[in-house]
């Protein structure tokens, strides 16, 4: 992250970042190496758009940010509702806009350049937790293009791959979490969510699991396989593993970033999680059979 914000960002002292993301959120390496590196952090936790249409606005002008990170699900309400500046804000001080969390479309960057700033720097950032930092990146020295991220974080190694077809079109979303057991022995559940009109069966469990031993390895093999009516996310449309693994291991949990509480509901009390004792499947059987 010190390499994103110092080179590529060129952020520099007397910058100001304000990110709407939720602390908790994977974006907390952001926050703590912008304190650890001497810049000033605003933050906001909360529906930017709840006081008034214009209350976001109004905060980067009150406090000169800089630089701006924005989730792209809170850049798509602002589209929607077409949530802009108004000939009262001046936003002198805003050089830069990223987004990012989820894919950033193409109509969006027009609305930036068009509602918000014309120059200023919008581009959409990519990364992970496990790089503590962005894989693709905005370089404030090179063009920027509509859709696109401009740049590759120095140091990282991607590679752009053919895009294969989906073997399971009929499965709309997935999520594996870890279930255990009072001995602390662990297995792999993995939650299926079905496309409309599909039908969840043996069958489909049985050539999923066989395409994953096949084009892993047997340990990838999830211990259960199991159909859920919905996947609980986030605002920026993140799925939220870790409220349910806790949820199916019993463990309190806060759901307070999640957009689809209803949801939380399919993990509760389900029947084929209940305490069992570890067992070793014979899944060698499935590779090349």
């Amino acid at each position: 992250m010190a390499r994103d914000f110092s080179l590529h960002l060129d952020t520099t002292k007397g910058c100001v970042w304000l990110s709407v993301s939720p602390v908790g959120w994977v974006t907390w390496n952001m926050t703590t190496t912008l304190l650890s590196l001497g810049f000033t952090l605003l933050l906001f936790e909360g529906v930017p758009y709840f006081i008034s249409r214009t209350y976001f606005w109004d905060l980067i002008d009150e406090f000169k940010v800089t630089n701006l990170f924005l989730p792209t699900g809170v850049v798509d309400e602002f589209y929607k509702r077409q949530l802009v500046p108004t000939e009262k804000h001046n936003l002198d001080s805003l050089k830069v806009i990223l987004a990012g969390g989820s894919v950033v479309k193409p109509q969006i960057y027009d609305f930036i350049y068009k509602k918000v700033k014309k120059d200023v720097m919008f581009c959409a950032s990519y990364g992970s937790t496990e790089l503590m930092g962005s894989c693709l990146i905005l370089e404030t020295t090179l063009p920027i293009h509509k859709g696109e991220s401009n740049a590759v974080a120095l140091g990282d190694q991607l590679e752009i791959l053919d895009e294969k077809v989906d073997a399971f079109p009929y499965i709309r979303e997935s999520l594996c979490v870890s279930h255990y057991n009072k001995h602390g022995d662990e297995r792999a559940v993995l939650f299926l969510k079905m496309a409309d009109g599909r039908t969840f069966d043996n069958r489909l469990v049985y050539n999923i699991k066989k395409a994953i031993a096949e084009e892993l390895t047997s340990r990838h093999v999830p211990d259960i396989i199991l159909e859920t009516k919905d996947i609980p996310v986030n605002m920026n449309g993140k799925k939220m593993e870790i409220i349910v693994k806790k949820i199916i291991n019993k463990m309190p949990y806060n759901d307070e970033s999640v957009i689809n509480p209803e949801s939380l509901k399919n993990f509760i009390h389900v029947p084929e999680l209940q305490d069992f004792e570890r067992i070793f499947p014979n899944v060698m059987m499935l590779k090349g059979s």
